[in-house]
């Protein structure tokens, strides 16, 4: 029994097939995927955890926003997660912080957004939610984290002010 195929027939049957699977599965690999994209959102709900647990130390205040990535750094264990994944450029992190939030309400149930996906790539980046990527990095939406430490993905006309 032959496994090998015999005919240029057969090696072109084998060659249309992988090429029809090589058309199929790209697309799902062009744009980041969805594991980058939940790598993002994971990313920003850390950063949201990390400031919550800076806000339960320090009387329900925020850091500073000047300073907020530092002031977080010891309530996070990974210094990877202050960078967008598809940030690709050394030096550039991505996310910023809302500037106008100065303190985190009791309970939880605040709705307001925390940090999210910028196009002020520096460290301890913030504004008043205004730097939103449009479209947004991760097929076309932004992700965010909200102060009440959940995190979702927006599409940057809705969530926009």
């Amino acid at each position: 029994m032959k496994f090998w195929p015999r005919s240029i027939a057969e090696w072109l049957a084998i060659l249309f097939v992988v090429a029809i699977l090589a058309a199929v599965l790209w697309p799902a690999h062009a744009r980041g995927g969805p594991s980058r994209d939940a790598a993002c959102l994971s990313n920003l709900k850390q950063l949201g955890l990390g400031l919550t647990m800076y806000a339960g130390d320090n009387d329900e205040k925020m850091p500073p926003r000047d300073a907020w990535m530092d002031a977080i750094g010891p309530y996070t264990k990974n210094p990877q997660i202050f960078h967008c994944i598809l940030v690709k450029a050394p030096g550039l992190y991505g996310y910023a912080l809302n500037a106008g939030v100065k303190s985190m309400t009791a309970g939880g149930a605040n709705a307001t957004p925390l940090v999210y996906d910028s196009v002020n790539y520096g460290r301890n980046a913030s504004d008043l939610f205004n730097s939103l990527p449009d479209p947004g990095r991760h097929k076309g939406r932004d992700n965010v984290v909200f102060a009440d430490d959940h995190a979702r993905s927006e599409d940057p006309h809705e969530v926009r002010p």
